[in-house]
């Protein structure tokens, strides 16, 4: 009776195993994180020295008005963290993915503690159920841009001199 059940049991994993055949696997992604370097005019990294994590405050334009961000049940809730990257520190900003008619996002970043304010523009792709940043413009300056060969293609990040 012990070898019967082994071999049911055994028959049923085998059985629920796939194979792989059943097409191929599927799902959304959202990728809108963009990694921001801050500087002074001699190349000190700014970051938790004038750059401060709990004195910025994120905007997401949203039918031409901002809207200040906040989700208390995300990880990083004001949509923002700092990332070390090869022993360099930055700010990774997850931009908003509303969208106007041209697929175009806009969110703001308030660095209360230094009276200004950024705007990032990003262009977003949201085909397919997905939402991919393809183009970052920061203050109006394009700062990174998609690039089709892969060869080519680099990590979304970027410097801004303050």
């Amino acid at each position: 009776m012990k070898k019967l059940v082994i071999v049911l049991v055994l028959g049923m994993i085998i059985l629920s195993c796939s194979n792989g055949s059943d097409g191929p696997i599927t799902g959304v992604i959202v990728d809108t994180g963009v990694h921001i370097k801050y500087l002074d005019e001699n190349g000190n990294n700014l970051i938790d020295n004038e750059i401060v994590e709990s004195k910025i405050n994120i905007y997401h334009k949203i039918n031409n008005e901002w809207v200040g961000y906040y989700r208390s049940n995300l990880d990083y809730p004001k949509g923002i963290r700092i990332d070390e990257i090869e022993n360099e520190r930055y700010l990774l900003l997850f931009v908003s993915g509303v969208v106007d008619g041209n697929n175009i996002s806009e969110t703001k970043i308030e660095f209360s503690n230094r009276n200004e304010l950024d705007i990032i523009k990003t262009l977003i792709d949201n085909s397919n159920g997905n939402t991919i940043v393809h183009k970052v413009w920061y203050n109006g300056i394009v700062k990174w841009e998609w690039e089709w060969d892969s060869s080519k293609q680099t990590d979304r990040m970027f410097d801004i001199v303050k």
